[in-house]
């Protein structure tokens, strides 16, 4: 079209209408060029092109096309964002997710965009709205699809439990335990909240069945549960877990350890005097409010020590019995200031009622239960405490209990009914009915003054002279209270203990041993049953990893401080001459054996997340919202990062689009017109809006925005109240009598 030849050069007039015909029409003998305008195909020649530019019909129709007065879309507030805005408030709303409140972006925001001039910070338009959608359906989901994309395959256990907040609400949380091929290690993470109405056994079960497969996880693949004992989800008839079993005949059951030893060490303080609880709630209660008196005692301890700040006094729990150590340590440790103090209060005819009380408490076989539970308590605690860790050794955990139970019978046990191995192992059912049918037997118990309480209870007693008949009974009560957590510990142990006693064939120095190797027979097989696992194949495999060294297959680690599953993910990456797994089948079916759940630890952490966000302050926190901000917050914990190294995914910047709002705003047509009263104003009432939407920031009602067609004005002024919503969507909102905006 004479494109080379500037003085002939018609692009400039002819911009917007004139293209080239198709070949199609051309070779149907249409001449080359083509108006859009007026839909006629034109001889590509100067003068023709002109004349027919000059025609008054081709002026009408043509007008539209004029790019001079085209109006942009940034004119209908719709602005393309840039990848580092975007980059930045996603790491604005991440940190928002982790550490304030959603409604600090309305400020936080607007600050970051004043001080960001020069840089990308100065084009953040991001306030508690689009934050709010930035977390709920961007991150949020993102994690989740990460999460579920890395588990694939994999088997996989659940743990779970229920918790009721603020607004009665009644959640089970989830959380998911897998081995990760990508990451080569056992990953425990948050899978889900689910709000539950039916909390009989086959409610939860029905639930959670629903919610794995909204979410695409399959149900054959779970292969245990790990609950927090309760009828409900554990019992033998119509309970969570049966339930379940019906769909997946091998699962497994695991009740959680630590509220186990907990709910023991409660029951056996039964058996001790009543006097040893009050003396510690007591006398943290006469200091918990009253500043007064509390300073009192901090001058008088300063006086004593030399200046030194005493320790402040902890109360029990009700719900977190083994608290008892860390308490009863504080008082035995102040022991002496504090009776004294309470001595001073409660002196002469005027002395306060409640020191006097008080000080009764503090008489010498107080102290001696208190040294006697010190010393068997810590031992018990140090083994709930590991086995709260969400990723520890599930072979070392069992273990380190079998050992402490061994320790609690050899308290009050004759030395020939305990079985002593000849080396460190898991507790077995046969040591578990030995000690049992021991403690059934009043023949092999100690005497009263062979009765193990502890050194310090022995050298208490002696610098007291406590009388030997007040003495007898006191060993007589703390043998009673070993006797007593020893009993309920036994028969508080996991029914399947068998199958998790032989995980330690597993320990990498055990199943590459040329001397104690265990034989295939003695493996957990029952775990491989009804998952495809050709056991004929597991036994080659593990006859021919006995051939091997530990430099060939993890070169360079030690083998007496590697972790457990990382072994086993390497005996997974070893390659034959062809380059095929070697060890595959065997490995996978270790990996799923260790796969089992630890305790209910882990989610019982979600939970106190969730007491954090859910308070009384932001006591209107949705479902949806609520289990966004706890995704974040626990997967950011999982992977080891905080929201300073948060770095956006690629399928995040594709889900950052108006879209991410869709899913809370909806059309709907507009009401019919009624006439407008003497009292009330045609015109929308923006401010109003504007101070429903400040005192209702967190509301999942609707807010019904009508917009005059054809107003600029009013539409600047609603992108004012709330600019995201109006900001981020397309031109036909502005062509719309009516919105509703779900917040």
């Amino acid at each position: 079209f004479g494109q080379e030849n500037n003085s002939y050069n018609i692009f400039e007039l002819a911009s917007g209408w004139l293209e080239a015909n198709s070949e199609e029409n051309v070779m149907k003998g249409q001449p080359e060029a083509y108006c859009k305008a007026c839909e006629k195909p034109l001889r590509a020649q100067h003068a023709d092109l002109l004349k027919h530019s000059k025609t008054g019909v081709h002026k009408s129709k043509a007008a539209g096309f004029n790019r001079s007065t085209q109006p942009s879309l940034h004119n209908y507030g719709c602005v393309e964002v840039s990848e580092p805005v975007k980059h930045a408030e996603m790491k604005l709303a991440v940190f928002v997710a982790a550490h304030a409140s959603v409604k600090t972006m309305d400020h936080l925001g607007e600050l970051l965009s004043e001080l960001g001039k020069g840089s990308p910070l100065a084009n953040v338009k991001c306030h508690r709205t689009k934050c709010s959608k930035l977390i709920q359906n961007v991150v949020a989901p993102e994690y989740q699809k990460e999460l579920l994309e890395d588990i694939g395959n994999a088997p996989y256990a659940l743990i779970t439990d229920e918790v009721t907040d603020l607004q009665v609400c009644k959640f089970m949380g989830v959380c998911v335990r897998y081995f990760s091929r990508s990451k080569k290690e056992m990953v425990t993470d948050f899978l889900g909240l689910i709000p539950v109405l039916d909390c009989t056994g086959q409610g939860l079960a029905n639930s959670l069945k629903e919610y794995l497969k909204s979410i695409g996880l399959p149900l054959k693949r779970l292969m245990a549960v790990g609950v927090d004992g309760a009828s409900n989800m554990c019992g033998p008839h119509n309970s969570f877990f049966t339930h379940l079993r019906t769909e997946v005949p091998n699962l497994q059951l695991f009740k959680c350890v630590c509220h186990s030893i907990d709910k023991c060490a409660q029951h056996a303080f039964d058996a001790l005097p009543n006097d040893v609880a009050s003396l510690i709630n007591d006398t943290n209660n006469w200091f918990a409010h009253s500043a007064k008196r509390w300073g009192e005692y901090e001058a008088y301890y300063k006086t004593i020590n030399g200046g030194k700040k005493p320790k402040k006094l902890m109360s029990l729990s009700k719900t977190r019995w083994l608290v008892w150590v860390p308490c009863s340590e504080i008082v035995l440790n102040q022991w002496h200031e504090l009776r004294g103090f309470f001595l001073m209060k409660a002196e002469g005819a005027m002395g306060d009622k409640k020191a006097k009380e008080i000080v009764k408490l503090y008489s010498t076989s107080n102290n001696l239960y208190l040294l006697f539970l010190q010393h068997v308590l810590q031992g018990v605690q140090t083994v709930s405490s590991a086995f709260e860790r969400t990723n520890a050794d599930i072979t070392k955990l069992y273990a380190d209990l079998r050992s402490q139970i061994l320790v609690l019978a050899g308290r009050i046990l004759d030395s020939r009914c305990i079985l002593q191995a000849a080396q460190p192992g898991m507790l077995r059912s046969d040591e578990i009915r030995m000690l049992k049918e021991a403690l059934g037997n009043r023949d092999n118990y100690k005497p009263l003054n062979r009765i193990s309480v502890g050194d310090s209870f022995n050298k208490k007693s002696t610098a007291e002279k406590v009388p030997e008949d007040e003495l007898n009974g006191i060993r007589n009560k703390c043998g009673q209270y070993v006797f007593t957590l020893t009993k309920l510990l036994l028969n508080k142990l996991p029914t399947n203990v068998d199958a998790v006693s032989k995980l330690k064939h597993f320990i990498p120095t055990t199943a590459l041993s040329r001397s104690s190797r265990p034989t295939f027979q003695q493996l957990p097989t029952e775990i491989a049953e009804g998952e495809g696992f050709d056991l004929s194949k597991l036994e080659s495999q593990w006859e021919l990893l006995g051939t091997l060294t530990f430099p060939d297959i993890c070169d360079g680690q030690d083998p007496e401080k590697i972790d457990i599953v990382r072994f086993w993910s390497c005996v997974l990456d070893v390659k034959n001459a062809g380059g095929e797994h070697t060890f595959k089948e065997l490995a996978l079916f270790v990996l799923k054996a260790l796969t089992l759940p630890i305790s209910n630890a882990v989610v019982e952490r979600v939970f106190s997340v969730l007491s954090c966000l859910k308070c009384r302050r932001r006591n209107r926190l949705q479902l949806a919202m609520l289990e966004a901000l706890i995704r974040v917050r626990v997967h950011l914990k999982v992977i080891g990062q905080c929201c300073t190294k948060f770095q956006p995914s690629k399928s995040m910047y594709k889900r950052f689009t108006v879209d991410m709002y869709r899913k809370h705003i909806e059309r709907v047509p507009a009401p019919a017109p009624t006439a407008p009263s003497a009292s009330t104003s045609s015109q929308p009432d923006y401010q109003g809006l504007e101070e429903w939407l400040v005192d209702n920031p967190d509301s999942d009602e609707g807010v019904l925005i009508s917009i005059p067609e054809n107003d600029e004005a009013e539409s600047e002024e609603l992108c004012d109240i709330d600019y995201e919503i109006v900001n981020e969507l397309d031109t036909e909102v502005f062509n719309e009598d009516l919105l509703v905006v779900r917040l």
